[in-house]
């Protein structure tokens, strides 16, 4: 229970934790508490009315309370305690103050990894779990949120009401949240589970709504995939200020960053936030239901989340785009692990997001491919069936795939979960004599170690006709002689699917790219093979090819992939400038926004004031990132003084403009500093002023220290 004063920051607060030991008996409880002080602890049996004060130590990070009798194993004792603490983790006060003067009144809580302790003393480890309630009481203007049920809200008369919440089903004490502010709610219902998406009443009804119209469908298809019903009171959702991350999964309760949720159609068109709402709810079953035991099995919360925010992209948006987020994923997680070195997903060093979120989502995606959809969906029931409500290590998940499949896993757990590392697998293929036949040769490239040796993995060939063909890769080099069939030869795709987690190098001829660029059905198998292509691009035909697949592919992503590529090329002195001009032209009128961006940044390099029309055409797109394109291609086309003038009062206009993340103001920035616009710094001094982003007042005041002259 707990009461708060928002001038002093203080938290009010009274707890009651129930308790058996699991040992023979123990004569001191210790419970987490940081910063608290405390003015009483009591003792009493559940049921009984009256109790014992007992005497307690405390430090500043634990409270220590001292029995009078031991406590014996099954026996049940209820320790109340009275505190106050003003939270510098874990709890937060948001309101109108000198940096941001505009912020509403919140109170919201982050729980993990173990700040909860700082607002009330609990057990902060997620290998144990309890019920509880929260019963808070704040200021009437405010609508308030906990875990679980709303049992009852009173009105004090007094300017507060006491909201009561109970969460019947155990959790961890990193999962349980409040949250109060100023609402309205979006509800319905997936099946009977009420579905709340809370937002702030000044939120556009348009916006909301295609915010937050498919969260009960993604909770029907969670229940349908996994087969099993979603396991709490309600599902609620809740935008909140300045929050640390894009959400955090607290049980029933989701809390999200506003700036992740609802946004205005401009920004809709660069912006889904569909993925954070799948992934934060799909932590009700993999996080909550069945949780961690302890951070070093992240992957159990974050890689299960990921994937099945994955899978809710195939379900809403099709198979490329579901191959496309799993493939860039899986790029994030190569590229970190390039530059991070290599730490496995399971243990102390977690490493980052990438490790623990992306691998660990391709980990299950490979398990998938190796059990089939059906015995992979069976195992996802038990796993969630045998561990429901219960704290689980990744050697669970393990016996949970050996005892629903008979299936020996050790070996893959071993080389993708506890040792590190990723392959390099180079393929080579040798037509054989009489033309029925293939050599193929599959070498595992990268340097081997105590965390990485050679994999054991399935690898899918697949030939134009559309035959398949699984072949084991295991050591440093597999060789196997494949038989052909009719109208097959030397070319075929390897993992077309794009599922292992690891680089593949192939002896494709240029041709053979130029093909995959026209018929791969993976939009990801195209995006690679144009990325290989571009090293030729002086090659005519290479080049009619990419051009082609820029403007043409069914895909956008691929587009905008492809006119990244040559958008980074400089035109002087090449013979097809002309050419590559006129397809970013072209490009500009895409109908997806991130190509038109892309496009508008190629004809930037060009620096040709012919182009000025253009641009000025594309400072009325519809997105707010092909407006901060073309802005940056006007300055670049002309800085000349003639042009200057013009030029400072579009910047001064997107300079005071609003959009998502502040882009079209950072872009004024930028060319503020490289151009040294002194007439901008009354504009730029605003910016660096209150009420502005973190990273917009951070980039203002770097350019105000460069442009001010000293005194």
């Amino acid at each position: 229970a707990v009461a708060f004063d928002e001038a002093a920051r203080r938290v009010d607060g009274e707890t009651e934790v129930t308790l058996q030991p699991l040992r023979t008996a123990i004569d001191t409880v210790t419970l987490d508490a940081v910063g608290m002080s405390v003015s009483s602890v009591t003792s009493f049996v559940p049921g009984e009315a009256t109790g014992e004060a007992l005497r307690w130590t405390s430090d500043s990070a634990r409270l220590h309370i001292h029995l009078s009798q031991p406590l014996r194993h099954g026996e049940t004792r209820t320790f109340r305690i009275r505190y106050s603490c003003t939270p510098r983790r874990g709890l937060y006060f948001i309101g109108p103050s000198e940096m941001f003067p505009d912020d509403p009144r919140q109170i919201w809580t982050q729980g993990q990894g173990e700040d909860n302790r700082h607002w009330f003393p609990c057990y902060d480890f997620p290998n144990d779990k309890a019920t509880s309630e929260v019963v808070m009481t704040v200021d009437t203007a405010l609508r308030a949120i906990s875990n679980g049920a709303l049992l009852s809200r009173r009105d004090n008369n007094d300017g507060t009401a006491i909201w009561h919440f109970r969460q019947d089903q155990p959790h961890c004490s990193y999962l349980v949240m409040l949250a109060a502010g100023k609402y309205d709610v979006f509800r319905e219902e997936a099946g009977d589970v009420a579905v709340e998406s809370w937002f702030y009443p000044s939120d556009d009804p348009a916006d909301v709504r295609r915010t937050f119209d498919d969260t009960a469908d993604m909770l029907r298809f969670f229940v349908e995939y996994t087969r099993v019903p979603y396991p709490w009171e309600k599902y609620s959702q809740v935008p909140v200020r300045h929050f640390l991350y894009g959400g955090m999964e607290n049980t029933s309760a989701t809390i999200m960053a506003d700036t992740r949720l609802v946004v205005d159609a401009r920004a809709a068109l660069d912006y889904d936030p569909q993925p954070l709402i799948a992934h934060e709810l799909a932590h009700q079953w993999f996080g909550d239901y069945v949780t961690y035991i302890d951070w070093n099995n992240e992957w159990l919360n974050e890689g299960f989340a990921t994937f099945f925010q994955q899978l809710w992209t195939r379900e809403r948006q099709g198979e490329e785009d579901f191959i496309l987020q799993r493939f860039n994923g899986i790029r994030s997680y190569l590229d970190w692990a390039d530059a991070a070195g290599r730490i496995p997903v399971v243990g102390r060093n977690r490493g980052g997001a990438a490790n623990t979120y992306s691998k660990g989502a391709a980990v299950l995606h490979m398990l998938r491919d190796i059990m089939g959809e059906e015995e992979f969906r069976r195992v996802i029931r038990a796993w969630l069936e045998r561990h429901a409500l219960g704290s689980v290590e990744t050697n669970d998940f393990k016996r949970t795939i050996e005892d629903v499949t008979g299936r020996a896993m050790p070996w893959f757990f071993e080389q993708w979960l506890y040792k590190a590392g990723y392959p390099e697998i180079r393929i080579t293929r040798e037509s054989l004599a009489g033309g029925d036949s293939l050599r193929v040769s599959f070498r595992q490239r990268q340097e081997t170690d105590s965390l990485c040796g050679y994999f054991r993995l399935p690898l899918t060939l697949r030939w134009p006709t559309g035959r398949e063909r699984r072949v084991w890769i295991d050591g440093e080099e597999t060789v196997v002689r494949l038989a052909l069939a009719e109208g097959e030869g030397l070319f075929f795709e390897a993992d077309p699917q794009n599922l292992l987690c690891g680089r593949l190098e192939m002896d494709y001829t240029s041709g053979e790219r130029m093909r995959l660029l026209r018929e791969a059905r993976s939009p990801a198998q195209r995006v690679l093979a144009a990325e290989v292509l571009v090293e030729d691009i002086d090659d005519g035909k290479v080049r009619d090819a990419l051009f082609a697949a820029a403007a043409d592919d069914v895909h956008r992503e691929v587009r905008k992939s492809i006119a990244t590529l040559l958008s980074r090329l400089q035109p002087e002195g090449r013979a097809y400038a002309g050419q590559l001009r006129e397809l970013f032209i072209r490009l500009t009128r895409d109908r997806h926004a991130g190509v038109r961006s892309t496009a508008l940044n190629g004809l930037n390099n060009f620096r040709d004031p012919a182009l000025l029309p253009l641009f000025h055409r594309m400072l009325e797109d519809s997105s707010y990132f092909v407006e901060a394109s073309a802005m940056n291609g006007i300055l670049a086309a002309d800085t000349t003084a003639v042009r200057m003038a013009e030029n400072i009062a579009m910047l001064r206009q997107r300079l005071r403009s609003q959009s998502r993340d502040d882009v079209l103001a950072l872009a004024a920035l930028d060319w503020v500093r490289r151009y040294r616009l002194s007439a901008l710094l009354p504009d730029v001094h605003r910016l660096a002023g209150p009420g502005n982003g973190i990273r917009l007042r951070r980039w203002a005041i770097e350019i105000v220290r460069e442009l001010t002259p000293p005194r």
